[in-house]
């Protein structure tokens, strides 16, 4: 059993930490400036060789003025930000992803990277459905549930990324 004074404090606790990563997130992890490399890899994959071609050749970065969406270039390094919509609160996906990729290696991977701030949620969040699944059934579903969310979220952050640098890539070889 939680003590009473304990769960008191956890919903103001997790009020205060909603809005510090959505802080990071719109103005740290999706902006236009700062470093390159931002945020945790949670996944990579290689770089298609007509991708590599086009960001090695890339006179300049690219920015949608329609979507806030970029492909921003320095010293070989890319990151690549897109989003379905400027109003960030209306992204698709669970968390905004933005891609790396360094140029300067033999073999270019594209990194997915997410904000560092929710990291810590999801995982007391899968830890706590874990730990429950042993306990009965709704926890178990929970954890299910959990996993689709991100499962989905990723595929349709890394569909999302990969096109637009495909449509780039199609308008700049035209």
């Amino acid at each position: 059993m939680i003590p009473r004074n304990i769960v008191g404090l956890i919903f103001p606790a997790l009020i205060i930490w909603v809005i510090i990563a959505n802080v990071e997130c719109m103005f740290l992890h999706l902006r236009y400036g700062g470093s390159l490399k931002r945020g945790v890899k949670i996944w990579s994959e290689p770089l298609p060789e007509d991708m590599k071609h086009f960001l090695r050749y890339l006179p300049g970065d690219i920015v949608d003025d329609e979507t806030g969406a970029f492909i921003r270039k320095e010293n070989n390094t890319v990151l690549v930000q897109y989003l379905h919509t400027k109003k960030w609160w209306r992204k698709k996906g669970a968390l905004p992803y933005v891609a790396y990729i360094d140029l300067r290696v033999r073999e270019p991977r594209i990194q997915y990277r997410v904000p560092i701030s929710p990291l810590p949620f999801f995982i007391l969040w899968m830890t706590a459905a874990v730990w429950g699944s042993f306990q009965d059934l709704a926890a178990l579903l929970f954890v299910v549930f959990g996993v689709a969310l991100l499962y989905f979220s990723h595929t349709s952050q890394r569909k999302a990324l990969l096109q637009f640098i495909g449509e780039r890539m199609q308008a700049w070889r035209t």
